[in-house]
């Protein structure tokens, strides 16, 4: 499969999502690799009310849903085997079965210039669909990008990225291949209309051989935020957007719940987002589903999905842990045996890290920071960086440190000019550089315990 449309594949289908058909076992193996939570993904599971849902859209609408929505949704080759008017039925039918702020990524092979090899690819299609619609099924072999965008305009969805893959590689090529030659001669021998072109095709294909044709790719989002009911569409307030909020800078202004929709990301068929994430701290209480470890606990008391109580275990667990591993004990600085002891992750780094230490007026350490990474230069360990975060956390005073991969830690005239200048420029600002160490693998070297600052 090409790159571009596996990470297409992996970045959009999270959570439960819906295969709206696939006609071929190497696509559906690719999907069940990448653990994508798919149902309807296997066209033969009887088990599934999306089985066979390929190639039945003759009437869309007396299609049965079961009263979930799904996260996501993937059509592939879906829109070229329906007729016109079903088209649109179909894009209907999959804006009521995925959630408010569901994906939908449909890929279909396109119009465009076809080398030989593909022109066989679609000779062998065109004489299939010529069968089909002699047997009076209406198909179409590929449709052209812009029949497709205009499809797309007239929909509830929108287009937010698109790509147009010249080789999808979703076909294993010699399957295809034992594929086609088995139905060239079986099926189109009762045909006198069909018979001598499948045999003409199937010669091509065996002196020439045969490839895929190109590719686009939608990912397509819907209008309207929105929940569903009966499928109606009920207007939510457009303007909640805290992830925004959170790219912009402006984390100290969002809610609890405002945080917590950030990590569910999307609400359900129920729920809006913000309606959904303001119950769930209601319901549980703040406090209580911070400390709660059981994702089917969630589940079952506050009637969320499997994916979302997950999430939220996984993320305050995260929390927990880097709380208690850092932060749970503030480390107070009273020399610096005290820096070296903190900073022994450093010993064993490849590269050279530039770290500062930012202390209040009692010497503890409230925030830490990598400045650089690489061999220091004047550049690279500019004032500028090390004190900016210094005013944006009101510090008293800075420790700065970098490692010596080698191991030894003799400082070299690099680090006493970046050392006499970060001296002066603290002392220009009124914030104190207080030290620099420098971190071998057994010891450590203290400007400060040299009086050189």
């Amino acid at each position: 499969m090409d790159k571009r449309i596996y990470d297409v594949i992996k970045h959009y289908l999270e959570g439960r999502c819906i295969d709206f058909g696939c006609g071929n076992m190497k696509f559906t193996k690719i999907l069940k690799d990448m653990d994508i939570n798919i149902s309807g993904i296997d066209k033969r599971d009887q088990k599934s009310p999306y089985n066979d849902i390929e190639y039945h859209f003759d009437d869309l609408t007396s299609l049965e849903f079961d009263d979930s929505t799904f996260d996501n949704g993937i059509a592939v080759n879906v829109l070229h085997h329906l007729s016109i008017k079903n088209r649109n039925k179909f894009l209907e039918q999959v804006y009521k079965v995925l959630s408010a702020n569901g994906t939908l990524i449909l890929m279909e092979h396109v119009k465009t210039e076809w080398t030989q090899k593909q022109k066989n690819f679609i000779d062998y299609h065109t004489l299939v669909i010529e069968k089909d619609q002699f047997l009076k099924n209406e198909h179409f072999p590929v449709l052209s990008e812009t029949s497709i965008m205009n499809l797309i305009s007239k929909s509830n969805f929108e287009i937010i990225e698109t790509a147009l893959i010249s080789k999808p590689d979703l076909v294993d090529q010699n399957q295809l291949k034992d594929v086609i030659f088995k139905r060239l001669k079986n099926d189109f021998k009762e045909y006198d209309k069909f018979s001598q072109r499948a045999l003409n095709i199937s010669e091509k294909i065996e002196a020439e051989g045969l490839e895929e044709v190109p590719m686009a790719v939608y990912v397509l989002k819907s209008k309207k935020i929105g929940v569903i009911d009966s499928y109606k569409i009920i207007e939510i307030e457009t303007k909640y957007h805290p992830r925004e909020q959170l790219l912009n800078g402006d984390i100290d202004n969002l809610k609890n719940s405002d945080l917590l929709a950030v990590i569910i990301g999307m609400g359900n068929k129920n729920e809006d987002i913000k309606t959904l994430s303001q119950r769930l701290l209601r319901e549980y209480g703040s406090i209580a589903i911070a400390e709660e470890k059981s994702p089917k606990k969630l589940m079952d008391v506050l009637g969320i999905g499997e994916a979302n109580a997950c999430k939220i275990v996984a993320t305050f667990e995260l929390g927990r842990r880097f709380y208690q591993t850092d932060y749970g004990n503030k480390t107070i600085i009273r020399g610096p045996e005290d820096v070296y002891n903190y900073l022994a992750d450093m010993k064993s780094l490849l590269k050279e890290h530039f770290r500062g230490l930012y202390l209040n007026s009692k010497n503890v350490i409230i925030h830490d920071e990598v400045i650089s990474i690489g061999h220091l230069t004047a550049s690279l360990v500019h004032p500028r960086e090390v004190f900016k975060p210094a005013m944006l956390h009101s510090a008293a005073a800075i420790i700065v440190a970098h490692n010596h991969p080698s191991g030894f830690c003799e400082p070299s005239p690099q680090d006493n000019e970046i050392t006499e200048t970060l001296k002066k420029a603290g002392k220009t600002l009124g914030i104190p550089v207080l030290d620099h160490i420098i971190v071998g693998k057994e010891n450590f070297y203290s400007y400060n315990l040299k009086s050189l600052i």
